[in-house]
């Protein structure tokens, strides 16, 4: 074998390993809430001016890392609806809700709701993220919503990644939102966290059907930890 083939397959071989466990790295857990976003952090070339008065009204309610990167996406992406925009913020502890539903227009936090992350993310904290199917774990980044189906937890939402890397396999997985009833007080007050799934977003039982009629079919959802500022695959 020619030394110049050696060296290509020496090189396969120290590099694959890295390749397979890209999908499952951790994250390390930083403070919650409070994080200001940087101009490293930011996505420089996308313009938020225009929502400077949501980021106003918000900014007391909502990360303001967050905030910042989903309205930054909702420039992004095109094909999407402008008047909704939904943050799961996963700096948060799931005892506290973390589902956002906002109207970037106005400002208006819509609906605000507990959300379960995946049962290998974390207990209270959700910590370890991946997109490989069977990880049972929550994947980060952006989404937007599909169409709605009836299944084994009734009336749910199909959401598709955005994100190679990051959330592409999220239909293959069957992540999607559903009502569960492990997301609910009585959970919490019994064991001290909410109940998680199996990487989906869900959420408590109440008005859910009210929240997916509201934001099916095109609506951009970022689900966020302040990691992502230092995941090349986001920026």
């Amino acid at each position: 074998m020619k030394t110049t083939q050696v060296l290509i397959l020496s090189a396969i071989l120290l590099v694959a390993p890295v390749l397979l466990a890209w999908d499952t790295l951790p994250y390390t857990e930083v403070p919650p809430v409070g994080v200001s976003l940087t101009e490293d952090e930011a996505l420089s070339d996308i313009d938020v001016t225009a929502y400077k008065e949501t980021i106003e009204q918000l900014g007391a309610h909502i990360n303001l890392s967050a905030l910042t990167y989903g309205l930054k996406g909702l420039n992004k992406y095109g094909n999407i609806k402008k008047d909704r925009l939904i943050i799961i913020d996963f700096s948060l502890p799931s005892t506290q809700e973390r589902f956002f539903l906002i109207d970037p227009q106005t400002g208006k936090i819509l609906y605000k709701k507990y959300v379960a992350h995946g049962q290998n993310s974390g207990e209270l904290y959700a910590q370890h993220f991946s997109n490989k199917k069977g990880s049972h774990m929550s994947s980060l980044g952006f989404y937007k919503t599909a169409e709605t189906y009836s299944g084994k937890h009734g009336y749910s939402l199909r959401l598709d990644g955005l994100q190679r890397g990051l959330n592409h396999a999220a239909r293959s997985r069957a992540v999607v939102i559903h009502q569960a009833d492990y997301v609910s007080r009585t959970f919490m007050q019994q064991n001290g966290y909410l109940g998680r799934s199996w990487g989906c977003p869900a959420l408590p039982s109440e008005d859910y059907e009210d929240v997916i009629a509201e934001i099916k079919e095109g609506t951009l959802m970022l689900i966020y930890h302040p990691s992502l500022a230092q995941d090349s695959r986001f920026i």
